[in-house]
């Protein structure tokens, strides 16, 4: 079965340091004259019932694009950290996750992982040359166990939980949805 809109979740990773960008919470950062998380929530907002947005800092700014979450872990421990609160912030069977620096968000991504799930935990894109880590869809209640016992291992690699997790859908014809903004040049290209 090939779950719904109406039974997914998203979330936008906005939880990170900005250490690439001198400390600035880089979602907030303007590209094409609006905050990179408002053009991740107008392409997110079509395919999904709710949108949370797992940030450690801005939050009532934030609070405009979705309902505000911060990570349990203490301390910026990494992306999981953002996964794993929006697990437990999630009322819905699925949860679709992506970075909050990656503003070309697809418009279908999450019917084509959605597709893909089938029964397995975890789907997470493939650009034809690597797997995108931050763009998954979960299951629920079973990634939030898997998580749980991961991040208590004290592991924080996404990599790491994904591979042993997950299966990979190809979107190799969607590789301008996965392209990330890490340091202030990314912006001018």
């Amino acid at each position: 079965m090939v779950p719904s809109q109406g039974q997914i979740c998203g979330v936008i990773l906005c939880g990170g340091r900005g250490s690439r960008v001198d400390g600035c919470d880089k979602p907030l950062l303007a590209w094409r004259d609006a905050p990179m998380v408002d053009h991740i929530q107008r392409a997110l907002s079509p395919q999904v019932a709710q949108i949370l947005i797992s940030a450690n800092r801005s939050l009532e700014r934030y609070a405009e694009y979705g309902t505000t979450i911060a990570d349990h872990l203490t301390g910026y421990q990494g992306p999981l950290a953002g996964v794993h609160a929006a697990l437990h912030s999630c009322t819905l069977p699925y949860l679709f996750v992506c970075p909050g620096d990656s503003p070309m968000l697809s418009g279908d991504i999450v019917q084509r992982l959605a597709r893909g799930i089938g029964d397995r935990v975890a789907c997470i894109a493939h650009d034809g040359e690597r797997a995108q880590n931050l763009h998954a869809l979960l299951e629920t209640a079973r990634a939030s166990a898997l998580l749980e016992t991961y991040l208590a291992q004290g592991k924080r690699s996404a990599y790491g939980f994904w591979s042993r997790n997950a299966a990979l859908v190809d979107c190799s014809d969607i590789t301008a949805s996965f392209r990330d903004f890490d340091q202030f040049a990314d912006f001018s290209k």
